[in-house]
């Protein structure tokens, strides 16, 4: 059936001037606020089409918690960083999402309007599944024992499962999909399914939640030729959020819940700057993921492997990188909520009152004050001077960070698993009541947390057909919220939960310590004009990371920027840093980061700890000669993490830490181990508190975005 007037109205959620988009997390309704690219959006050759479909309630049960969120932040995105005009977007969420609204959207009332050069982007959030078809020439299809030796007469395929009157009762096929996408005049085609067909009885994962369900009987929605087994090609760009045989989840943060594949990729597509790649938005993307669950995004399709082409083949409409927009504006002008999707996480989610942001074109904005947050949504307040006081905020405005403020009591929060006895947890809370730098304990799966602590899992041994051999004693130790082993925190099967807990206190310091200096990140927002590039020095493995500072991109625009997928190093390759620093003043450089291993580093030259110095208009190679510095040659496989810190000022109070520390070996130049990494965190953060200059508390840092730099850079050793 069709898709009547009324019908999609509401999935577009506009008339007019729009009724707006729940709040993230609720239902409540904000004003979109799109007037100002309505003239923009008239005036371009190409439209843009936007299919969304988030389904966190099947049948009467509301499984999964953050598949509308997805669609929401999608949402946002299109229409306030990439131009798409409201009524060009159609959303289907819970029981309207049903094969037969999918299908209808895309053969007749809606994506049909699409012409040869125009954009169409299709997002779908939700369960997976694998389910059986008919061969094809004995017309026999068994949902058992589907793949066992001997057992030939059952295909497999990956099939979306949709809303509707009850879980279980309607699914789409992947290849009924792309054949839609194929049948559309354009081929400027971009797919995102932020689902999985692979997992566990269990929808819990840690912290996140999956979002597979194992195949039940249900009725399949497309043609037939949709149903054969071949493979099928998708048009344009297929973006996954896990690949074959991975489970994709979605992750509770402070707040809200989404899939973590989604807010990864729309996060980056909020900082980055135009001219914008897919391959660099799904790098960093790729790289945000890694450390937190067991998933690796694919980019699939036609058009996947052209290094050339815009993420959603379209350009930012502003060339500068943005936090978020605001999303409503009070009846007197004063207040407003933002939405900032494009802040860093582990920034936002300790983001005090007070931060600062600037609202609407940067030659002419107005200052906005933090008042408090909820989930992605801030309230704030305007901050007038004489020259902003006559003018009015609009909703569908871009805003820019300018101060951050972090308090100074941010501690780390335990997750339990969910699993535990009633004696295990009351054991655990005890134990953990001890420990100084744990703040909260929670139970897995219903608040944010920074890591979960559980038993180890046997999942791995079973998946590699070991099921014959004695299970293996499985003792406690410290997880990713996506149950991801962290290096080196296993203990005994015999060990008891208190002892455990003591056995952890050094790991718990190198996880705040992370926690810190990940909450400094801000290459997106930052003023100084800094461009790192982090890469291998042998030619035969050429591999380059780059990042740039907002204030870098200012003063040298790039034309172009291409980047490699996820990188990978393999183990024993020496690898160089490139500092460039375009502004005008020396600015001063330090590292901190956690190798494969889970050992905590810090940069240290010995001679002068309060930072490297970097000349204005310059480049700095660290290390300028192989074998000069230890710490950058790669070495045991795993995921490593480096934060590039740039200040204007010398670090002065990480110095004082640095000549606290005994080097290992003798070696004390370059990236050594950071003995002491929570004093050296609180170090840092006291430094750039000290570089901005700004009249603060005692319960809090000060961090203007002109006096620092943190870039992270994450990759894989193998």
């Amino acid at each position: 059936m069709g898709l009547d007037r009324r019908t999609f109205l509401q999935g577009t959620g506009l008339a007019v001037l729009a009724m707006g988009m729940g709040a993230m997390g609720g239902d409540r309704l904000t004003p979109l606020g799109i007037a100002s690219h309505f003239q923009a959006l008239a005036q371009s050759k190409k439209r843009k089409f936007a299919l969304l479909v988030g389904i966190d309630r099947y049948g009467k049960d509301t499984l999964l918690q953050g598949c509308k969120t997805d669609v929401e932040l999608q949402r946002e995105l299109l229409i306030y960083r990439l131009g798409f005009d409201p009524r060009d977007i159609l959303v289907l969420n819970d029981d309207r999402a049903t094969p037969e609204q999918i299908e209808t959207a895309f053969s007749e009332d809606f994506l049909l309007q699409a012409k040869a050069e125009d954009i169409v982007v299709f997002h779908f959030s939700g369960f997976g599944s694998k389910i059986s078809l008919p061969n094809t020439e004995t017309g026999i299809a068994s949902t058992s024992n589907v793949g066992e030796e001997g057992n030939t007469e059952a295909i497999l395929a990956n099939c979306l499962l949709c809303g509707g009157e009850s879980l279980g009762k309607a699914g789409i096929l992947e290849n009924t999909l792309f054949a839609r996408a194929r049948s559309l005049p354009t081929k400027n085609v971009t797919m995102v399914f932020d689902t999985s067909y692979a997992g566990n009885e269990n929808s819990l994962q840690g912290n996140a939640r999956s979002r597979f369900l194992p195949a039940v009987d249900f009725s399949v929605s497309g043609d037939e030729s949709a149903k054969q087994p071949q493979p099928s090609s998708p048009p344009g760009v297929l973006l996954k959020a896990a690949r074959e045989g991975e489970t994709a989840i979605e992750v509770v943060w402070d707040g809200f819940s989404a899939g973590l594949f989604t807010y990864t990729l729309v996060q980056a597509l909020w900082q980055t700057t135009a001219p914008n790649t897919l391959q660099a938005t799904f790098s960093r993307s790729a790289a945000q993921m890694q450390g937190i669950g067991n998933q690796r995004p694919q980019k699939l399709g036609r058009k996947a492997g052209d290094a050339s082409i815009a993420a959603y083949f379209t350009q930012p409409e502003s060339l500068s990188s943005a936090e978020g927009a605001i999303a409503e504006v009070d009846d007197n002008g004063k207040s407003v909520s933002l939405h900032l999707a494009g802040l860093p996480i582990t920034a936002l989610q300790n983001y005090a009152a007070n931060s600062q942001l600037m609202a609407g074109d940067p030659e002419s904005a107005i200052a906005l004050k933090v008042v408090s947050r909820s989930g992605l949504t801030v309230k704030a307040e305007r901050i007038d001077n004489e020259e902003t006081r006559e003018r009015s905020l609009s909703p569908g405005w871009l805003v820019r960070e300018s101060l951050r403020r972090l308090p100074r009591n941010i501690g780390l929060i335990v997750a339990l698993d969910a699993k535990f006895s009633r004696i295990e947890r009351v054991d655990a809370t005890s134990a953990f009541a001890n420990i100084a730098t744990v703040s909260s304990v929670v139970t897995a799966g219903e608040q944010s947390a920074d890591c979960l602590f559980s038993r180890a899992s046997t999942v791995n041994s079973d998946l590699e057909g070991e099921t014959d051999k004695p299970s293996l004693p499985q003792g406690y130790g410290l997880f990713s919220t996506g149950f991801v082993a962290l290096p080196n925190t296993l203990g005994l099967g015999d060990e008891a939960i208190k002892a455990a807990v003591e056995r952890l206190m050094p790991k718990f310091n190198v996880l705040l310590a992370a926690k810190l200096w990940q909450a400094i990140v801000n290459e997106a927002s930052s003023q100084l004009a800094v461009r790192v590039g982090f890469q291998a020095t042998n030619p035969q493995h050429p591999q380059t990371i780059e990042r740039s500072t907002r204030g870098f991109e200012a003063q040298k625009p790039r034309t172009n920027h291409f980047e490699k997928a996820f990188p990978a190093f393999p183990s024993g390759e020496s690898v160089r840093f490139k500092i460039e620093n375009a502004g005008h003043r020396p600015i001063y450089l330090t590292m901190v980061g956690v190798n494969a291993t889970g050992v905590p580093l810090v940069l240290s030259d010995q001679s002068n700890d309060t930072g490297i110095e970097i000349a204005p208009d310059s480049i700095l190679s660290i290390p300028k000669a192989a074998l000069t510095l230890n710490g950058f040659t790669t070495t045991t496989p795993g995921i490593e993490e480096i934060v590039v810190i740039c200040s204007r000022s010398p670090f002065e109070n990480l110095a004082r830490v640095l000549a606290t520390l005994s080097p290992s070996g003798g070696q004390g130049k370059g990236l050594i181990e950071a003995g002491k990494p929570l004093e050296i965190a609180r170090a840092l953060l006291q430094d750039l508190n000290d570089a901005s200059d700004l009249s603060t508390s005692d319960s809090e840092y000060a961090l203007d975005v002109k006096a620092w730099a943190a870039l992270r850079f994450v990759y894989e050793v193998i």
